[in-house]
């Protein structure tokens, strides 16, 4: 559309140059016989007015030409139209459609389910796996961060509160674990840590764990331990961190 639109423009321009080249040689013509600027200067916009006026009369032609012959064409071969509108109906017709039997929908509808059971077990075997993963960078995490403060005993019991909690399950430790060189902000940091490597969960959960699992927090409500989670990020041996994977 665009290139159209450019080449009427330079068509028009074109007639105009011409009209305006054969309306100069006209005015020079005229003042060569004597005559004055005022008719000169009048002859040259008359003889570009008639190249126009000329120009845009076979314009008109040509198109009312153009229209005529369609008009004869398709008169004189109705049958081809009639043949194309058959065509076109048979691609859009519906009652042309080849409909499926029903057993062949029994069959059809067997392949799909045997084919999603498939995918349901692929899709639950990748969440198993992605659940063991983020269970085992927590696991590493905790290892990490209590091996020099905790004794080994003390260690597999937090190692298995972790686990119950990624579980959402009940934390049962008969023996509560004794920290050396640790504080409460570091024990808060790292149920911070832990709740924000498996949420979505509530931070009231990650508070119990660390009740449950920490003699030092035994005294304090869990809404006490909740609020105090994130207290001074950037201080005590155990800091907050966004990712544990780190560890």
């Amino acid at each position: 559309m665009k290139h159209n639109y450019q080449d009427f423009i330079v068509q028009n321009v074109s007639v105009i140059i011409g009209s305006a080249l054969i309306g100069l040689g006209v005015r020079f013509v005229m003042l060569e016989k004597g005559a004055d600027q005022f008719t000169a200067n009048s002859i040259f916009w008359i003889v570009i007015l008639i190249g126009l006026v000329f120009y845009t009369a076979l314009v008109l032609l040509g198109v009312s030409l153009f229209e005529f012959y369609k008009r004869l064409r398709n008169k004189n071969n109705p049958d081809k139209l009639n043949i194309q509108t058959e065509t076109d109906e048979q691609f859009i017709n519906p009652s042309d459609t080849t409909e499926i039997n029903s057993s062949e929908n029994v069959e059809i509808l067997e392949e799909n389910n045997v084919d999603t059971n498939t995918i349901r077990e692929i899709q639950q075997q990748k969440k198993v796996q992605q659940e063991n993963e983020k269970l085992q960078i927590a696991l590493n995490y905790t290892l990490n961060q209590f091996a020099l403060y905790v004794s080994n005993e003390d260690l597999d019991l937090l190692c298995n509160a972790v686990i119950c909690y990624s579980k959402k399950e009940n934390i049962s430790n008969s023996k509560l674990i004794e920290t050396t060189g640790l504080s409460n902000l570091d024990l808060y940091h790292f149920g911070w840590n832990i709740w924000n490597h498996f949420k979505p969960v509530k931070q009231e959960e990650v508070s119990k764990l660390l009740k449950m699992a920490f003699s030092t927090l035994q005294d304090i409500e869990l809404d006490s331990i909740k609020s105090h989670l994130k207290d001074d990020p950037q201080k005590g041996i155990i800091k907050i961190v966004e990712d544990i994977s780190i560890f």
